[in-house]
């Protein structure tokens, strides 16, 4: 894709130089000499990375849909029955009964299980430290971009914001258990 658009070659080449540069060469200064990859092998991987966060921060994330990937319950049974020319979308409902519309919602046991858990998450949460806190609350509650809580939280940029949270989720899953 890239080798086609020239701009878009450009543009990639100027992000990864750039972004070098603004964090001071700080991936290039961890490579170790005496380390298993060469130089050579070190570069080539910053620069394909860098080039990765160009293209996600340009096309965003591919991502394949659930709903159509896996349909629930009532939408599996009624997609055969749809496809058939002779039904209509009335004729499909009528043809399966109420009985056997499978219940969606979770068994009472796992129900339990869940809320126990979610307790757990919630108390956990809770005795994280202030900076810690928020960003599980921006991350995960409020639903904002790694991009987007760097710059609320003070943050160099989105990799570093997603090295804390990892950070964070790392203490909570210790925690636990």
């Amino acid at each position: 894709m890239l080798e086609r658009d020239t701009d878009s070659v450009s543009d990639c080449y100027l992000y990864v130089c750039e972004h070098l540069h603004r964090t001071e060469y700080r991936r290039l200064r961890r490579f170790e000499p005496g380390g298993p990859a060469s130089f050579r092998t070190w570069l080539f991987l910053v620069a394909r990375n860098l080039a990765l966060d160009w293209r996600r921060r340009k096309y965003g994330h591919k991502r394949p849909s659930t709903t159509v990937s896996q349909p629930p319950g009532l939408e599996t049974e009624l997609l055969p029955l749809l496809k058939d020319d002779k039904h209509s979308s009335q004729m499909a409902l009528d043809d399966i009964s109420a009985e056997e519309i499978p219940d969606g919602r979770p068994d009472p046991e796992s129900q339990a299980v869940s809320t126990e858990m979610q307790s757990i998450l919630q108390n956990s949460v809770a005795r994280l430290d202030g900076p810690s806190r928020l960003l599980i609350h921006l991350r995960f509650e409020q639903g904002l971009t790694l991009e987007q809580v760097a710059k609320i939280v003070g943050l160099a940029d989105a990799q570093t914001a997603d090295r804390r949270i990892r950070s964070v989720l790392g203490v909570l899953r210790k925690e636990i258990g």
